[in-house]
């Protein structure tokens, strides 16, 4: 064991003077960083599309971007642990509190960078840069690719499908996969508030008719999620949202208290549990555009060759 010193350092939060939080927390100004490396990679970026990215486009883009890139140190209180990962880890349970705080203080997003532990015997950091999900269309769920001009034609002529893909894009933003989750889950209960009743009607209401309750339970077998005899993906999807709504996670407790004791075992595998829900959420956007396995499943009703050349 060993006693770490603990900083998350944040980007897009500015703040004009040191402040003492709760917890012995305290956040302080960092000098600003500027815009220079996304405007390096930028550059990069077009001259693979061929445009010419010249010394007064540059010059332009230092101006515009002049007051980007500020940045603050949340320092933390010093805590035991064993390893410089189990430090930084056991600090990131105590800051979201602080970075709703600062940014309504702020105005700005706060975007976690990252975070070192340093002691006398061991140091190190952690980056907050999420994976990219490579996703190869031939081999998943049928009619995402396709749907592509469908929702996007039809986002420009309904709001409503516009601020759902806003809302979805808000929540791939977030690193937490409890919250991440929690967004996902809110955006079934904002596509089908057209409907009455309460939440669990309405949803199923709203599945039913754009042919999505037994193709979410496809998509939930396919992520390897097993639903236990006698409810559905519907299910599943209410049920986590009345737990999450009210007590902000996603625990047996949470959900415990609202009779959802059967879907405890679902929550042993999260990352799973995670995926059916972000899988069911695409495929929800390709059903309000008419792409259902069955309207665009293909019928082969004579003998198939497939040739491999």
């Amino acid at each position: 064991m060993a006693l770490y010193e603990i900083g998350f350092i944040l980007t897009r939060c500015h703040i004009q003077k040191p402040l003492s939080l709760g917890g012995h927390i305290e956040a302080i100004p960092l000098g600003a960083t500027g815009f220079a490396g996304d405007i390096h990679t930028a550059s990069g970026l077009l001259s693979c599309t061929g445009f010419n990215f010249t010394r007064s486009n540059l010059d332009a883009t230092l101006t515009n971007f002049k007051d980007t890139g500020h940045a603050t140190l949340l320092k933390m209180p010093r805590i035991e642990a064993p390893t410089f990962q189990d430090a930084i880890e056991r600090s990131e349970s105590t800051i979201p509190s602080a970075l709703g705080a600062l940014a309504v203080l702020s105005a700005n997003p706060v975007v976690q960078l990252c975070a070192y532990a340093r002691s006398q015997s061991d140091s190190g950091v952690k980056f907050y840069v999420p994976p990219d999900r490579k996703i190869f269309h031939a081999t998943n769920i049928a009619g995402f690719l396709d749907a592509l001009p469908d929702i996007e034609a039809a986002a420009r002529q309904d709001s409503k499908l516009n601020l759902l893909l806003r809302l979805y894009r808000a929540s791939l933003r977030e690193l937490d996969i409890d919250y991440q989750l929690l967004f996902q889950l809110i955006l079934f209960e904002e596509a089908s508030d057209g409907e009455s009743g309460s939440l669990a009607e309405r949803v199923r209401k709203f599945s039913e008719k754009h042919g999505l309750s037994g193709d979410l339970n496809v998509v939930a077998q396919e992520c390897g999620l097993s639903i236990p005899l006698g409810k559905d993906m519907v299910d599943v999807i209410v049920k986590l949202r009345n737990a999450a709504a009210h007590n902000g996670k996603i625990d047996a407790d949470s959900l415990r208290e609202y009779a959802g004791d059967w879907i405890i075992p679902l929550l042993a595998d999260k990352p799973k549990l995670h995926r059916a829900i972000g899988e069911a959420i695409r495929y929800m956007f390709c059903a309000l555009v008419g792409h259902t396995r069955e309207a665009k499943a293909s019928l082969v009703t004579s003998s198939l060759e497939i040739r491999f050349d």
